[in-house]
């Protein structure tokens, strides 16, 4: 019985990769010859993140420049950059009302006096609106559909309406560096804050949904009240360069004994402000997190770069990948990642499982099994109908997501809606509700028992 190239392959031992790379801004350079770094080349954030879960990920990463460009990415960008004008219209405004004025170009870093006077503030919606219609202006080639600006205008607003200031701030979109085995690390917090008795608070705002409790680990303590591990490779990595690192100014940020990392997600705002995943770490615990890093820094340095060695190791983070049809591990050895095969009815359900597995992770994945199972339909009538007579894909042996119809009613003037009720209210005219309203309807794909 011949064996097959596949199985020949040691998946856990890739070979060294036939297009070995530098990181050089030269694109023909690539390839030419074995890794030299260059002295001023800083690995970033999102590549050591990839890095650290898969170095095949983190080798597509830097093969296509970080990939294509997206309207999630553009989101985010606009987002950071508005709330970013909001804090330094704040510290500008408290300067000038106090000392007559202020220059807050480039990394924002206080001083004294500018500490004493930061007290409890929020920027008013207004100014957030108008700032992110200049952002928006300013950036126009930065594609973004009309319901991902609708999401900006909410988010902004959330922000504004649901995030306050206590502390003293000491930094906005301030970048840190630090030296960790031959290479320069770099970071940027969103916002540093001097939370009093030696705690230091650093945020990063999120455009996207709040992650649940799988994918940010939750806050624990051990008995004498000390912060065990917790958070994210982000949030973490951030403390460590703040407390081990520099500023933009080569200064040190301070004398803090804990870190209080704070992920800020908008898309919610409740009664007591917009949605946060907090933990605490510290110093000890950067410790160790430190040498971590460091031995990360010393397989990418070693074995990546320098055999050109770069394993692929399957995981609910394929989903990220820049070029995920490139793994060289086939689907069947990476079932959760987006790399199912939906060219079948058995696919379909495969997928289908996945999904229900992979439960708030997959709303990607089970668009796609939507959208191919609709287009399998058109091709093969029926192929869709489940044994009760719905339309769907089995994800189970009495569960399957089933194509349901929907409709819903939404207003399409909530200011006019508003004036008409009171005028209702007060007599003036009859009720003409109907004018305001919008019947519309869909298709939702949903998780369902079926009976056989």
């Amino acid at each position: 019985m011949s064996t097959t190239t596949e199985e020949r392959i040691d998946w856990r031992n890739l070979p060294p990769v036939t297009e070995p790379l530098r990181p050089d801004e030269d694109p023909e350079a690539a390839g030419a010859r074995a890794f030299v770094p260059r002295e001023d080349w800083v690995p970033s954030q999102t590549f050591l993140r990839q890095h650290d879960r898969c170095d095949r990920s983190a080798y597509l990463y830097m093969k296509y420049r970080g990939g294509a460009g997206g309207h999630e990415l553009n989101r985010g960008g606009l987002f950071h950059e508005t709330i970013d004008r909001c804090l330094r219209w704040l510290m500008e405004r408290q300067s000038e009302v106090t000392y007559g004025g202020g220059d807050f170009a480039g990394d924002f870093v206080p001083g004294i006096e500018e500490r004493d006077i930061q007290a409890m503030a929020t920027v008013p919606p207004e100014v957030g609106r108008e700032f992110l219609f200049e952002v928006m202006a300013e950036n126009a080639h930065m594609q973004v559909p009309q319901h991902e600006r609708d999401a900006l205008r909410y988010m902004v607003d959330h922000w504004c309406r649901g995030t306050v200031f206590p502390n003293t701030i000491i930094g906005v979109e301030t970048t840190f560096t630090v030296e960790v085995e031959g290479f320069r690390v770099l970071a940027r917090a969103d916002l540093v804050e001097d939370l009093g008795g030696g705690v230091c608070g650093i945020t990063d705002w999120k455009t996207a949904f709040p992650p649940d409790s799988e994918e940010f680990t939750r806050q624990a303590y051990d008995r004498e009240g000390r912060p065990r591990w917790a958070g994210n490779y982000q949030l973490n990595m951030l403390a460590v360069l703040a407390h081990f690192g520099v500023a933009s100014d080569g200064l040190p940020l301070g004398d803090f004994q804990r870190y209080r990392l704070t992920l800020g997600f908008p898309r919610e705002l409740k009664p007591e402000g917009i949605v946060r995943r907090i933990i605490e770490v510290d110093s000890l615990q950067l410790e160790a997190y430190r040498e971590d890093l460091a031995l990360q820094l010393r397989r990418l340095r070693e074995v990546n770069l320098g055999e050109q060695r770069w394993q692929a190791t399957p995981g609910n983070h394929c989903r990220e990948c820049t070029a995920e049809t490139e793994c060289p591990l086939p689907p069947h050895l990476r079932a959760e990642s987006e790399g199912a095969r939906l060219d079948s009815i058995e696919g379909l359900e495969k997928a289908a499982v996945a999904v229900e597995r992979m439960g708030a992770r997959s709303r990607t994945l089970k668009a796609r099994v939507k959208k191919s199972a609709l287009l399998m339909e058109e091709e093969n009538p029926g192929i869709l109908t489940l044994p009760n007579g719905d339309r769907g894909v089995m994800c189970g042996k009495d569960i399957a997501f089933v194509f349901i119809p929907t409709e819903w009613e939404t207003i399409t003037d909530k200011a006019a809606y508003e004036l008409h009720a009171q005028d209702v209210a007060a007599g003036v005219c009859p009720p003409e509700f109907e004018r305001f309203r919008k019947l519309s309807q869909g298709t939702e794909f949903d998780k369902r028992k079926v009976q056989r």
